[in-house]
């Protein structure tokens, strides 16, 4: 399955995209791990947050 996006958006539409081929979906732990001198996220609050309600917007008004 092709499924565009970057950054954080990105989760977003792998998960809209599942839903919607009836595609189970498991949560996993997973470590993060920052390259040393670089001990931060990178997530940029009002910019990121507009990416996402974007790609939940787009593709909860996609039809099947």
């Amino acid at each position: 399955i092709e499924i565009p996006g970057t950054r954080y958006e990105y989760e977003t539409r792998v998960l809209i995209t599942a839903a919607r081929e009836h595609i189970a979906v498991q949560a996993l732990t997973a470590q993060t791990v920052y390259a040393p001198k670089n001990e931060t996220s990178r997530y940029r609050p009002i910019r990121d947050s507009l990416r996402v309600t974007a790609a939940m917007v787009s593709g909860l008004r996609r039809k099947e």
